[in-house]
């Protein structure tokens, strides 16, 4: 009867969770690093206005554009996340991200960080989902960081790659951080290209879901009132 109460407690609660705005205020930052020791790191940030031929180039909020070499790479960055006061599934996305290195190569950590969320908030459930092709590199580790903290992550992954992870994450009321941040490692020339994102499963998703908990739920109580009356 227990483990009942429980199905039905988890239905309840995904249930209760769908409806949700996904909203950040865009105060983003991107840095790019090669780890201790190396060299020093960029920070660019999210442009919102007349933007020049350097950092973000694009003035929409909540909306980067960088191309930027650094070191042996040189790369070019679409990055997107929630635009404030809008209802979408994914909270933070890193997309589009192509890293070319020449020479000896070398090491390549981008980090996009939101330091204005406040919402959603609560225990939801995220999922982080990468995507792409490394060639002559490997994409040694992905990670979703909440205030500093790794809550998802990935990794190694080389050639044609595809992962997930998902994982029930408290999310504090105020405001607080979000972050993506990928590590590359190429030994010598290399081509990369992948897409990461973290969100919260579209409600459709959740209802099919709690639909489906909702009817083990039932065939539980079914199970269980069949054996009581024997």
């Amino acid at each position: 009867m227990i483990r009942l109460k429980n199905i039905v407690f988890v239905t309840a609660f995904i249930l209760g969770t769908i409806g949700v705005a996904l909203t950040a205020n865009a105060t983003l930052t991107l840095t790019i690093d090669d780890g201790p020791g190396g060299l020093a790191p960029i920070t660019v940030t999210d442009c919102v206005g007349i933007c020049g031929a350097t950092g973000d180039l694009t003035s929409t909020a909540g909306l980067m554009n960088v191309i930027q070499s650094y070191g042996n790479f040189t790369t070019n960055i679409v990055i997107g996340n929630s635009q404030p006061n809008t209802v979408l599934p994914f909270l933070m996305d890193l997309y589009n991200v192509n890293a070319v290195s020449s020479g000896s190569g070398g090491k390549l950590i981008l980090t996009l960080t939101d330091t204005a969320f406040t919402s959603p908030t609560g225990t939801q459930f995220l999922v982080g989902t990468i995507g792409g092709v490394a060639s002559g590199a490997t994409l040694t580790s992905w990670n979703v960081f909440l205030n500093g903290v790794s809550v998802l992550s990935g990794g190694p992954l080389t050639g044609g790659f595809a992962g997930t992870n998902s994982n029930w994450v408290l999310l504090p009321s105020g405001s607080y951080t979000l972050s993506l941040q990928t590590v590359l490692d190429a030994s010598g020339p290399s081509m990369t290209s992948y897409n990461l994102e973290v969100k919260v499963p579209e409600p459709s998703t959740m209802v099919l879901l709690g639909a489906g908990m909702i009817a083990l739920a039932v065939w539980a109580r079914r199970r269980l009132n069949r054996h009581s009356s024997r």
